[in-house]
């Protein structure tokens, strides 16, 4: 889709953002990048010529890695149609909340055809409607699962308890080999190429036959988030809590303590 004209153009930025990872564009969420093709799409209920941007704040895995920018109400879209004088089109009025803010979905669409007059919630479930009436798409509810920080490299820590084999495959370790402890350690600097101080020491990490350990640990909060179901049965010495106490116990009613605990986990 890039046309001639664009094609060195393009050419330098993908190359400028092939040299980046992932978590350099999110730590970088306010620098603003990209390169027009020089082609346009047909938006399908205005028949409008909308221009075709690359850009690297729309990451591949979201939706399908491609969205219709709509910068009078996304900060990110926003930065990104400023920076390239692009229009900025208002199509919700949030007079009537006025506590609303550019992400929140509230108020009356404006400017925008047979939605205009509709509270936005309306407008969302009726643009579905007709996206799938007309054949142009279909609504589709997508699930993510990140790893939230749960792996850090360094030795203080509730060892994972997962071993792999030659080929770099994960495997639980048995139950009969459980608890895993932590080897003793003097030195806690981290082994080289960003890997836990574990890595170091050998006699622990390799195992017969070239199967390995993992050399990471959990978090704190990875203890903390479990300790309330200990407490159900705190003397048990074969599990953490028999289900028995469990469905005695079930859920907590009150819980005390800080916002940390009460949302991180």
């Amino acid at each position: 889709m890039t046309s001639d004209a664009q094609r060195a153009e393009v050419e330098a930025y993908l190359k400028y953002v092939k040299s980046r990872s992932e978590r350099d564009r999110m730590a970088e969420v306010k620098e603003v990048t990209g390169a027009f093709l020089g082609s346009y799409a047909v938006n399908p209920f205005t028949n409008e010529n909308i221009p075709i941007w690359i850009g690297e704040y729309v990451l591949k895995d979201y939706g399908t890695g491609a969205i219709m920018a709509v910068p009078a109400d996304d900060e990110r879209d926003l930065r990104f149609a400023q920076k390239f004088n692009l229009p900025v089109v208002d199509i919700i009025d949030k007079s009537m909340y006025p506590n609303a803010t550019i992400e929140d979905k509230l108020g009356k669409m404006i400017n925008s055809g047979f939605l205009t007059g509709l509270e936005v919630p309306d407008a969302i479930e009726t643009i579905l409607q007709e996206i799938e009436k007309r054949g142009l798409g279909k609504r589709q509810v997508n699930y993510k699962l990140r790893d939230a920080i749960y792996s850090r490299q360094r030795y203080w820590g509730e060892p994972f308890p997962v071993i792999y084999d030659t080929e770099g495959v994960a495997h639980a370790m048995p139950l009969s080999e459980l608890p895993l402890t932590l080897p003793d350690l003097d030195d806690f600097k981290p082994a080289a190429g960003v890997k836990s101080p574990l890595a170091r020491v050998s006699s622990w990490v390799n195992l017969p036959d070239g199967w390995t350990r993992e050399t990471d640990t959990m978090p704190g909060f990875a203890g903390s988030s479990w300790y309330f179901l200990r407490y159900m049965d705190s003397q048990n010495d074969s599990e953490f809590a028999s289900q028995e106490a469990i469905q005695y116990w079930r859920d907590v009613d009150l819980y005390i303590g800080g916002t940390e605990h009460a949302v991180a986990t």
